[in-house]
């Protein structure tokens, strides 16, 4: 059974073409969450007025907002998951795609045209080469939920997901167009840069340690 998560903070503008969108491609609002991640705006009105279900997170942070949803499902017994960010800044063929592609595929990952920042290149090289994953932080993505890491500590959702486990699964890219943001989530360029490189360092090297212990 697949539950989508719709991760948002102060997306009032964006949230309900976001999740009427949804609601034509899936039948079933009762599958659709908002996570909404400490938002001061409309944007957890918006969804309650659509009919579908809100979980909130007041511990501000992206993934590990879409990390506590991720395990909430769980309890719930859904077995596949679809996040969509909330900003309407992915286009509906790739949502359409996805969404028909999960159930043949253990994990599916969108893969933006317009990368910019030098960190997510890097990291992106990293886990193409590693996992065949062409853009892992791309808002954009579904598969099995037992390939979540309960256990993640990393920012930017670099060990959010049992990479390694998937050698033997069936993995796919999924194109996506998407709208320029006029403001970025992640926040300074230089220092995000910076965060991400070292984040993926420590990656790396946490995860060849523990395949020595």
């Amino acid at each position: 059974m697949l539950a989508i998560l719709v991760p948002a903070r102060n997306e009032e503008e964006n949230i309900g073409f976001v999740l009427d969108l949804l609601k034509e491609i899936n039948s079933s609002p009762e599958n659709i969450f908002v996570i909404d991640n400490d938002s001061n705006d409309k944007t957890a009105e918006i969804a309650i007025k659509r009919k579908v279900k809100v979980i909130y997170v007041k511990e501000v942070g992206y993934e590990k907002a879409i990390s506590r949803a991720l395990k909430n499902i769980k309890e719930l017994k859904f077995t596949k998951f679809m996040i969509v960010d909330g900003d309407n800044e992915i286009d509906r063929k790739s949502i359409e795609e996805m969404f028909n592609s999960v159930s043949s595929y253990n994990f599916l990952c969108g893969k933006r045209n317009n990368v910019k920042r030098i960190g997510e290149k890097i990291v992106n090289l990293y886990y193409k080469r590693r996992y065949e994953i062409n853009d892992l932080m791309c808002g954009l993505k579904a598969g099995d939920l037992e390939l979540h890491n309960q256990e993640a500590k990393l920012s930017f959702g670099l060990d959010m997901f049992k990479f390694d486990e998937m050698f033997e699964k069936k993995v796919k890219n999924i194109d996506v167009l998407v709208n320029q943001r006029k403001s970025t989530r992640l926040g300074n360029f230089i220092k995000v840069n910076t965060l991400l490189i070292l984040g993926l360092l420590r990656y790396h090297f946490v995860r060849k340690n523990t395949k020595h212990l």
